[in-house]
């Protein structure tokens, strides 16, 4: 088979390029603006509120799903995925759980909404994690730079109108939550519509349970060591900070690293 031409590479680069940019872009510019609004209208300690419940709700999903996220990217194509329905329940069960008991751990103070509406929030990312891996199995990469566009304006609109609202940082993240969610069921709704393309009945094979546990082992070793990495300083700093002190902190750090990964 002859390779193509540089003009032609180049062009195809650049079109799948423009397809998934916004994936990364908008979100990038959501997150840089939602930052001093959150700040401004729930000030430095709800804002530290509002961080550590996100903090937890964001690390927990991709330990808990990535050994099924894993999974799905890597043989989604090949079966109907009806063999990992029980992985799915458990996997977003667990980050229920987990999330919501950090919630209750670390977060001060913690009301029984707030704990609810912090594994809530983790179930949301869960299943919205857990649904971009189908998309992208499928090739569905239009969708895919779309749906992670949609629910960046989404829930920041969301959160921000609650803050407004009301002025606290439990229901701006319940209002987050909605966000994702309802982006979620939107874009389950259009993308079904059109089934997802499917490898030959020949090439369907499902994984054993032994290939299939160390295929996803590995990808949840990884998850815990960047949970760690991106959100531990916020539980260090809960334990031994006040929450105005942790708001001023978890939004400036937040701001830095939209930026230096921003351009990448």
């Amino acid at each position: 088979m002859d390779e193509p031409s540089v003009p032609s590479a180049a062009r195809t680069l650049a079109r799948d390029s423009l397809l998934v940019a916004p994936g990364y872009v908008i979100p990038g510019i959501v997150s840089l603006i939602g930052v001093p609004v959150l700040f401004g209208l729930l000030g430095a300690a709800n804002y530290g509120i509002w961080a550590l419940m996100n903090s937890i709700a964001s690390g927990v999903p991709p330990i808990a799903t990535s050994s099924v996220e894993a999974l799905t990217l890597r043989y989604g194509h090949r079966s109907d995925g009806g063999f990992r329905l029980r992985e799915l329940v458990v996997s977003v069960g667990a980050s229920a759980g987990i999330g919501a008991a950090l919630g209750r751990i670390f977060v001060p103070d913690a009301s029984t909404a707030a704990v609810a509406i912090t594994g809530s929030l983790a179930v949301a990312i869960s299943v919205y994690l857990l649904w971009m891996a189908r998309l992208q199995s499928g090739l569905r990469f239009g969708a895919v730079s779309a749906v992670a566009s949609i629910r960046a304006v989404i829930g920041l609109a969301l959160a921000v109108a609650a803050a407004m609202a009301t002025g606290s940082a439990t229901v701006a993240v319940a209002g987050l939550a909605t966000g994702i969610s309802v982006t979620v069921l939107a874009s389950a709704i259009v993308t079904n519509r059109r089934q997802l393309p499917r490898a030959p009945v020949a090439i369907q094979a499902r994984k054993s349970s032994t290939g299939r546990l160390s295929f996803g082992l590995g990808s949840v070793v990884v998850a815990v060591g960047l949970f760690e990495l991106s959100v531990g300083d916020r539980f260090v700093m809960a334990t031994f900070s006040n929450l105005s002190d942790l708001g001023i902190y978890a939004a400036v750090d937040t701001v830095e690293d939209l930026i230096l990964r921003f351009l990448p």
